[in-house]
């Protein structure tokens, strides 16, 4: 299954997740009438089951008492997926995509809400069709319901992002065209998982992108591995120091980046490899490379930058 959007709440919330997905599928321009599928554990026949299926009008589009299509007696809340199926046509084509709201076991790979195309000639998912048709247009829709949607509804949306992915790029920043983040603080969480899982992270060879492996990178891993990623992130950022350092590299790179909750856009994949590799190198390896069994953390993160 092909992600490119993975939204991260709070807490879980259907009705508001429902609220959100009508906003992004009028975003990218779905008709009023979609398809709406309700699964049990994994959204296709074969793995999961398909409980309910009928057209429901966007507009109309509110919440949906999912105790209406389903036997809590048979089935846990936990383990439902709920699916709309919807047209696109850009550039002459009809094409087909979704948006799901994850189950639980769904979440920690693929997000709170998904919304991907269905493949087609050479475009692999949504992310594919945004940078090969260059439709920055409908990158500023998607954009505009993820910022202003706290203001509106209440809900916080704490990472969103659009991937060019083969796969599961929750760890990969090089697949990325597009991140918001309500905090800076998510995006060093994400440089540290781009690190530690940097052996792991295939480089598509249409790309042309090179595979590259950071200096000293055994070294690193072993002394990251010992911390938590949440709690490494959290030191690094109560650092003024190493915020004002982070600001000016981040502000360096040729990516699209605007101030308030950060949001990076790009189109090129290999200044989104070498972003994520040069941020690694300049912010997050002089600290660890300084670690140590016997020293803590603290004493030594501003004096290594």
């Amino acid at each position: 299954m092909l992600i490119i959007r993975n939204l991260r709440f709070g807490s879980r919330n259907q009705n508001e997740e429902i609220k959100l997905g009508r906003q992004l599928l009028k975003a990218v321009g779905a008709p009023d009438k979609v398809q709406m599928n309700i699964f049990w554990n994994f959204p296709d026949k074969v793995r999961g089951k398909l409980i309910h299926s009928q057209e429901i009008d966007l507009n109309n589009l509110q919440e949906i008492r999912i105790g209406n299509y389903i036997n809590f007696r048979d089935y846990s809340l936990s383990d439902i997926i709920i699916e709309f199926e919807f047209l696109l046509f850009i550039n002459n084509k009809e094409i087909s995509g979704y948006l799901r709201i994850n189950n639980d076991s769904l979440r920690k790979n693929f997000g709170d809400l998904e919304l991907d195309i269905y493949p087609f000639d050479e475009i692999s998912n949504f992310g594919d069709l945004i940078q090969k048709y260059s439709l920055e247009k409908l990158k500023q829709n998607i954009e505009s319901v993820i910022t202003k949607y706290p203001k509106e509804f209440g809900l916080v949306v704490k990472e969103a992002y659009i991937a060019v992915s083969y796969g599961e790029p929750s760890v990969d920043l090089s697949k990325r065209i597009w991140i918001y983040y309500s905090q800076p603080f998510f995006l060093i969480v994400d440089l540290l998982n781009f690190i530690k899982n940097f052996k792991e992270l295939e480089i598509d060879k249409g790309y042309g992108l090179p595979k590259y492996l950071l200096p000293d990178y055994e070294q690193i891993i072993h002394k990251i591995r010992p911390y938590s990623v949440d709690f490494l992130s959290k030191e690094f950022m109560s650092s003024p120091k190493f915020v004002k350092r982070f600001e000016h590299e981040v502000m360096q790179k040729a990516i699209e980046i605007r101030p308030g909750s950060l949001i990076i856009s790009s189109n090129n994949l290999e200044n989104n490899f070498l972003f994520a590799r040069d941020l690694s190198e300049k912010m997050i390896f002089p600290v660890m490379s300084q670690v140590t069994g016997d020293k803590e953390f603290k004493d030594i993160l501003d004096k290594s930058l």
